[in-house]
């Protein structure tokens, strides 16, 4: 176990070779509680992370997700994330741990520069929270073994590798 910027974390299992070809060709299951996780609600919310961000946000759709980067205004960046948009008003960014308290008072900062900060409440959630990733091409396939509601329709989603 080592610790990773306040978080205890197993370095690795059985050896690094064979847990990381066993996610490769079928899959794992991580712990990534370690990552920040802020919650930003609101009618400006789109507004504001069109502002911050690289991607064109206004392209998800509800439960959907994109990597972007945030960068500062005269140029570089700040992270890179990923944004979930939960519904057209609520979206879910996930940060690096090591940007968490940089991330978040850039966000607020913006916030209140560029957006009606009455409208957008932003919350950082990482210690309330906890998160999963579920990661391989078989990963489908466990999560399909479980029950889930709503259904999900694998073939609608997108993959990476």
């Amino acid at each position: 176990m080592v610790d990773f910027h306040r978080w205890l974390m197993p370095l690795q299992y059985s050896g690094i070779i064979s847990e990381h070809m066993n996610v490769r060709k079928r899959a794992g299951l991580f712990d990534v509680s370690h990552m920040g996780r802020f919650k930003v609600e609101g009618p400006n919310s789109l507004e504001l992370l069109q502002n911050l961000m690289t991607n064109d946000v206004s392209k998800l759709q509800e439960n959907q997700a994109l990597y972007s980067l945030m960068c500062y205004d005269g140029g570089g960046i700040v992270d890179d994330l990923i944004v979930y948009m939960i519904n057209k008003e609520t979206y879910l960014l996930v940060v690096n741990s090591s940007n968490r308290q940089k991330d978040f008072e850039w966000i607020l900062e913006h916030c209140t520069e560029k957006t009606a900060s009455t409208a957008i409440k932003i919350e950082d959630i990482t210690d309330s929270t906890a998160l999963l990733a579920l990661q391989g091409p078989l990963a489908h396939k466990v999560l399909q073994s479980i029950e889930l509601e709503p259904d999900i329709n694998f073939d609608q989603q997108g993959h990476l590798t």
